[in-house]
């Protein structure tokens, strides 16, 4: 890496994944067996990018799931 004002020198090493890390086929498994779960962390995304109306639908799609699934972090009612 280098500047225009100053050098600069560094070294990057190889990424590493945590063992808590799921492949794809264990995270549709995941998503599978818990979908109100799965669509409560869909709307989080959502609401961290703030488009709250995809937040919504998420929250109300985990509802359908799971009638007594963890209230919305970020939806007023």
């Amino acid at each position: 890496a280098a500047s225009s004002q100053n050098e600069v020198t560094a070294w990057f090493g190889p990424i590493e994944q945590s063992e808590q890390t799921l492949t794809a086929s264990a995270f549709v498994a995941e998503a599978l067996a818990h979908p109100d779960t799965f669509y409560l962390n869909l709307g989080d995304a959502y609401c961290r990018q703030r488009n709250d109306e995809l937040a919504e639908a998420a929250y109300r799609r985990a509802l359908i799931f799971n009638a007594n699934a963890e209230a919305p972090r970020c939806i007023q009612p």
